[in-house]
């Protein structure tokens, strides 16, 4: 172990835009239907929405415009990616636009909620 390489790995990036397209058209889909094809959900369709949305923008943000790539051996990484190459944002700076895991949370535990109470409600 000489030397240690950071290279940008060309597989690596290729993998993220394949991903990221894949996932930009199911959850293209999902918003489809979400929209259209639900029946009788009611509010709980917003909840699910809303967790389609921020899945979307997340999905978007880590195959697209940032790129995370792990600078092995260390325990770090770099980025690349629109955002860090046309507008000039580390790392450091892209956590600002991650959704917040509070909100993912809280959007799922008011649609199981909303799941739970509706079947109970259903049943008697």
């Amino acid at each position: 172990m000489d030397s240690i390489d950071f290279s940008e790995p060309a597989w690596l990036i290729n993998y993220y835009r394949f991903i990221g397209t894949t996932s930009l058209i199911l959850n293209s889909f999902g918003v489809y239907l979400i929209i259209f094809k639900t029946g009788r959900l009611e509010n709980f369709r917003y909840y699910l929405m809303f967790t389609q949305i921020a899945c979307t923008l997340t999905d978007l943000l880590f195959t697209f415009l940032m790129q995370p790539i792990p600078l092995y051996p260390l325990f770090s990484f770099s980025t690349v990616g629109a955002l860090p190459s046309y507008l000039n944002l580390s790392h450091q700076n892209l956590k600002i636009f991650r959704p917040s895991p509070f909100l993912l949370h809280y959007a799922n535990w008011k649609a199981w909620l909303f799941v739970l109470l509706r079947s109970t409600k259903q049943s008697l």
